[in-house]
């Protein structure tokens, strides 16, 4: 009892809770999370005024819907794969850097396929998490100087590297 007065967890000493910056004993410990539950309701850490972007629409292209799904599918498999090395002891101790190399080209793989399978590309471009691939799919290419636009929206459909 006289600890839980030292810290103010009484409720017969009216006082605000006195918390010690670190607890060295486990009634310490409790004490100091009974003070914390005293407070009442946590605070929420979300934003009260975020609103979460809507959905990206899908591309009305066939091929496009049909590339991003087989994208989604070499990720797939890629992910199955890594998952057989990774509950490989001697695998994982030998190529430890090369397997987080799965996980990175997963996730490129996945961002790409949603940038295929969207209508609206450079929206899709933009809520890429991986800052580097953003960057790499937005760099400007040398149409820019001239046609003020992105080469590749203006790349043929017979030969994609081939400037109009």
């Amino acid at each position: 009892m006289d600890l839980a007065r030292k810290i103010g967890i009484d409720a017969e000493c009216g006082e605000s809770p006195v918390v010690p910056e670190r607890a060295f004993t486990q009634a310490e410990c409790d004490a100091i999370q009974a003070a914390a539950r005293l407070d009442g309701a946590r605070k929420s850490i979300l934003r009260s005024d975020f609103t979460p972007p809507k959905a990206l629409e899908p591309t009305e292209n066939l091929i496009e819907v049909r590339l991003a799904e087989e994208m989604e599918y070499a990720q797939r498999l890629l992910e199955l794969v890594g998952d057989c090395f990774v509950s490989d002891p001697l695998i994982l101790q030998r190529h430890e850097t090369t397997m987080q190399s799965f996980d990175i080209i997963g996730q490129l793989l996945g961002h790409l396929a949603k940038v295929i399978g969207s209508k609206d590309k450079m929206e899709a471009i933009d809520r890429i998490g991986m800052q580097e691939l953003r960057a790499r799919l937005k760099r400007p290419t040398a149409s820019v100087a001239t046609t003020g636009t992105l080469g590749w929206l203006q790349r043929s459909s017979s030969n994609p590297f081939a400037e109009e």
